[in-house]
């Protein structure tokens, strides 16, 4: 009886049991990237004060990014265009560039440099994102003014991270749709 007293007891408390962080948050942030790179797909969504995207990422060259006055940017490779009121048309370099960068700023998670040695990274507890339960944890660049908050899932990717910009605005990213079968050709 005792036995299947204690079975029951411990089949109620490991779902009860919250998310432990690692040993060090640096450490676990490391795994996130880790896990975030090994990703072949993944879908963003940026919001500012200005404006929000919805962007399809698969890896390693082709993203779309929907953008809130309705335009549309294709990347693949290093070819680039974008369609506007019904027309399609290669997007000029120049445009291309700025572009470009901030999209690899979503794939390094809104980070810049190496994480272990660049950022002071404090665990901040559980919190709920989207309804779902996730470790969080408030990252300051040592060097520079990135203030970076990220929320991680079970699985050790990133579900959320809100970015303080040096002018004080806030980014908000939102990552979803992991692995899933997203296909981005050329228009």
């Amino acid at each position: 009886m005792k036995k299947r007293l204690a079975w029951l007891v411990l089949a109620f408390a490991i779902p009860c049991t919250p998310l432990a962080a690692a040993a060090s948050p640096t450490s676990d942030l490391v795994k996130v990237e880790k896990t975030f790179y090994a990703l072949k797909t993944f879908h963003a969504d940026l919001a500012m004060a200005s404006a929000s995207i919805s962007m399809d990422f698969v890896w390693p060259d082709r993203v779309r990014e929907t953008l809130s006055n309705g335009m549309v940017a294709v990347f693949i490779g290093s070819n680039a265009w974008f369609s506007t009121s019904g027309r399609t048309m290669p997007m000029p370099a120049g445009m291309a560039a700025p572009l470009q960068a901030r999209l690899q700023s979503i794939r390094t998670l809104g980070l810049q440099g190496n994480l272990a040695k660049d950022y002071a990274v404090t665990y901040t507890g559980m919190k709920s994102v989207g309804g779902v339960q996730a470790r969080t944890y408030h990252l300051v660049q040592k060097t520079g003014s990135a203030v970076v908050d990220m929320w991680i899932n079970t699985k050790h990717l990133p579900i959320q991270a809100v970015v303080k910009t040096s002018n004080g605005g806030l980014i908000t990213l939102r990552y979803s749709q992991f692995n899933a079968p997203i296909s981005i050709n050329a228009p």
